[in-house]
C-alpha cells in the first residue's frame, strides 16, 4: 500500500498490560511494517483517550494515565526513528486532562459518529500527503 495509518494498543491496556508492555507490542508491529513494506508511508496514530467514568469495561478503570504513557513512548520512538506520529489524543480530551470528552463516546471507549467525523477531519491533511507520495 501507499500508506498505513496504524493505531493499536487500547485493547492490550484492558488486558492489564503495563505501558511498557503495550509499547513493546506496538513497536514490534511498527518494526515489522517497516521491514516488510519499506516503501509504504507509515503514520502511527496515538491511542485515543478513554473516559473512565463512562466505561462499562472495568478493566479500563484507572488506566487513563497508562494510555497517555503509551502515547509518550510511541511519540518518542517515532521521533527517534523518523516515523510520522499523529497525536489524536489531544483532539479528543477535555482540556488539561487525560479524559475522553463525554460527547465523543458512547460508552467511555467507543466513539460517536461526531467523534469519527472529527478523526476523519484531522486525518485529511495526512491522507492528502499520502496520496501525493
Amino acid at each position: 500500500p501507499k500508506a498505513i495509518f496504524l493505531m493499536v494498543g487500547v485493547n492490550d491496556i484492558s488486558h492489564d498490560l503495563t505501558a511498557a508492555q503495550v509499547f513493546e507490542q506496538c513497536r514490534s508491529v511498527i518494526d515489522r511494517i517497516r521491514k516488510e513494506a519499506p516503501a509504504t508511508k507509515l503514520y502511527v496514530q496515538s491511542l485515543l483517550p478513554i473516559n473512565e467514568r463512562l466505561t462499562t469495561d472495568k478493566n479500563l478503570v484507572d488506566k487513563s494515565a497508562v494510555v497517555a504513557e503509551v502515547n509518550q513512548k510511541l511519540r518518542h520512538y517515532c521521533q527517534t526513528n523518523h516515523i510520522a506520529y499523529i497525536n489524536l489524543f489531544k483532539q479528543f480530551v477535555f482540556h488539561g486532562t487525560y479524559t475522553l470528552q463525554d460527547a465523543l463516546t458512547t460508552d467511555g471507549v467507543h466513539l460517536t459518529p461526531m467523534a469519527y467525523k472529527r478523526w476523519a477531519f484531522f486525518l485529511k491533511k495526512f491522507t492528502a500527503t499520502a496520496e501525493q507520495s
